[in-house]
């Protein structure tokens, strides 16, 4: 009963954000469909684990949602790749990099992921979306930086940012998504994005997820319209509150989708990913693999579902999870999932969770290697299973070394 107060106050106090600004009647539709399902509490079966209503209650003013301080930053010249700069929700591009590849604001298009409280809610408050379109038979060469600057120095950051990346036929690119915070204040971002690729095309798509003391949520979803690929990265090193819905919707036949993911909580940090593979045609294949290594008294989550629709035999569809905790207090929660509808498919899935292995251990120290020498050793080969995946051999290194100076950090 305390929570249904609670998330009534909440919704009342976003509901006067929402009436301070002129909406236009889609913004309308889908802020009462937000009303309807509320902000997610340990009630709710998919946010059970991360009731981010309540941190949001506890840490933000929501009669001001929506509203965002001015920050004043340039975006960065670079002959080597193309930089979308996004400063507190205000697009900045360098114009001169962008060679073919095509970026404006647009009115945006229909919610996406509308049964998700926080993709209602973005949809509600954001009019624009940040458009990125791959033409036709265009293979970018330069690296397609997205970097979010969030400056929460005079107040509070609250920003929905939807981004939509259209890539052609016979195109291909690499972006790399990132995000960097600076203030006292709180942040909170609340992003929605969708890629929609066609007939041979190719993305190559990293996030970096590691920004201390914000709270995130990251709705994102991949369309395969066309026989396609995906190689989808999401390296989770920090943050307050971290939630990552991935969707990938595949609908055409001889798809592949490779998505990985590695998350590193430490301190107090709660990082939840929620992933799923939509098969809805035949012939095409998906692999997944998350891993986790918690530490202190952070939280883990992951929830994976794999869904094999009628028409989509002959799928090859592969998910795990598996984590390490380095402490007692340390704490994982993970359900892989299959739902199969089709009776000609190779399927498979699991989790596995523990602690180091004292045999391994004990043997490396057996060797000369000192207790501390050896642990780093074994998480850096848990972890190396998911970086070498990487095929930016730059970036690679890039996290390697976030990955190293944390791993020795104190446990």
């Amino acid at each position: 009963m305390i929570t249904e107060v609670q998330n009534s106050v909440t919704v009342n106090a976003l509901r006067e954000a929402f009436d301070a600004v002129p909406r236009n009647l889609e913004q309308m539709k889908a802020f009462l469909e937000f009303c309807r399902i509320g902000l997610p509490t340990s009630k709710a079966e998919e946010y059970r684990f991360t009731p981010i209503g309540k941190f949001l209650e506890a840490n933000f003013d929501l009669s001001l949602y929506g509203q965002s301080p001015e920050a004043k930053t340039e975006a960065g010249a670079s002959d080597e790749s193309i930089s979308i700069t996004i400063v507190n929700g205000k697009l900045l591009i360098n114009e001169l990099a962008l060679d073919e590849v095509e970026v404006s604001v647009q009115e945006a298009s229909t919610q996406v992921n509308n049964k998700d409280a926080f993709a209602a809610l973005n949809y509600s408050f954001c009019a624009k979306e940040i458009h990125i379109r791959i033409p036709a038979h265009l293979a970018v060469e330069k690296t397609i930086f997205i970097n979010h600057i969030l400056d929460s120095q005079a107040e509070q950051v609250m920003l929905n940012t939807r981004i939509v990346l259209d890539m052609e036929e016979n195109s291909s690119c690499t972006i790399i998504e990132s995000f960097q915070s600076s203030g006292i204040n709180p942040v909170f971002t609340n992003i929605v994005s969708e890629y929609r690729l066609q007939t041979n095309a190719h993305l190559n798509y990293y996030r970096l997820q590691n920004d201390a003391g914000v709270y995130q949520v990251y709705n994102s979803t991949v369309r395969q319209l066309g026989k396609s690929t995906v190689n989808s990265f999401i390296f989770s090193f920090d943050g307050s509150v971290v939630r990552n819905n991935s969707i990938f919707s595949i609908e055409a036949e001889h798809c592949e989708s490779n998505f990985y993911g590695l998350y590193l909580p430490s301190g107090k940090s709660l990082i939840d990913n929620h992933t799923v593979a939509d098969h809805q045609m035949p012939n095409c294949v998906s692999n997944e693999l998350y891993k986790g290594i918690i530490s202190d008294s952070a939280k883990g989550v992951f929830n994976g579902k794999i869904f094999v629709r009628p028409d989509a035999q002959k799928t090859n569809a592969f998910q795990s999870n598996r984590n390490i905790l380095l402490s007692d207090t340390a704490f994982i929660n993970t359900k892989p999932q299959l739902e199969i509808w089709a009776d000609d498919v190779k399927c498979s899935h699991g989790c596995t969770t523990g602690q180091l292995d004292k045999e391994a251990l004990f043997y490396l120290q057996s060797r000369g290697i000192s207790l501390e020498q050896a642990r780093t050793m074994l998480l850096t080969a848990f972890a190396s299973e998911v970086i070498n995946k990487s095929q930016d051999t730059k970036l690679k290194h890039e996290i390697e070394s976030i990955v190293m100076e944390r791993l020795h950090s104190p446990y």
